[in-house]
């Protein structure tokens, strides 16, 4: 395995991108960082230990399909055949992303994540944790959907012809997790791995102004456009 970690950042949250880059302990030339193209966000190589790749977005709006495009695009040019997806807020060890990365090719999934909600619990056998698969395209509680916060993508389906799983650049701020999850669905299928822990601020954490806000509504209705449903059952 050739396994490569992809983080979007820019400069604002550089406590956070440390933290997170600490955290994992990921040979540093086999991590990217696409930073925001504004010019007051971009980080500099100062910013990132040596050998970590940055990439500046040349557009200085505000899209992480985008980003995470740039990212995976550079992962797989230097070689990767697995590309962990990971936010600037969440933490994850060295071997959460060892066992993520070993997990695509055991199960034959597309896209795998840590079980951060715990749903891969047998409340019968509570000390028998096995994998959750999902191959089917339709509507799951959202705890049981791989946190977009923490994917691994196998490459060979990202560049397939057949599949290509990759980010929908129409989707710019929230809902680009939930189509890459379910392209992966419609590929070989989704994965939750118990076991993995990772650290992430609660749901909720993200706070949207009002401009966010209006484009996760539009990012919902293009989900919706595409899919023919909204990614998760509603809450109860």
């Amino acid at each position: 395995m050739k396994t490569w970690v992809f983080i979007p950042a820019y400069r604002p949250r550089l406590g956070q991108l440390r933290r997170c880059l600490s955290s994992a302990r990921w040979p540093a030339e086999k991590v990217v960082v696409v930073s925001n193209g504004a010019s007051d966000e971009r980080l500099g190589v100062y910013d990132v230990p040596q050998g970590v790749q940055i990439y500046q977005d040349p557009q200085d709006d505000i899209n992480i399909s985008r980003w995470w495009a740039i990212g995976m695009t550079a992962a797989i040019h230097n070689g990767a055949t697995e590309v962990l997806l990971l936010n600037t807020d969440a933490q994850i060890s060295r071997r959460g992303i060892q066992t993520l990365g070993e997990a695509l090719y055991e199960l034959d999934v597309s896209v795998c994540g840590p079980d951060y909600r715990g749903v891969c619990k047998d409340p019968n056998f509570p000390l028998l944790n096995s994998p959750k698969i999902n191959r089917s395209r339709s509507q799951i509680p959202w705890t049981h959907r791989v946190p977009g916060f923490c994917m691994m993508v196998r490459v060979e389906d990202a560049i397939s012809d057949y599949y290509q799983i990759y980010p929908d650049e129409e989707m710019r701020w929230w809902y680009s997790d939930d189509d890459i999850e379910w392209q992966a669905r419609e590929a070989r299928g989704t994965a939750l791995i118990p076991g993995v822990e990772v650290r992430h601020p609660p749901a909720g954490g993200t706070l949207l102004d009002e401009t966010l806000g209006r484009w996760a509504q539009e990012d919902l209705a293009k989900f919706v456009a595409k899919w023919g449903s909204e990614p998760c059952l509603p809450a109860t």
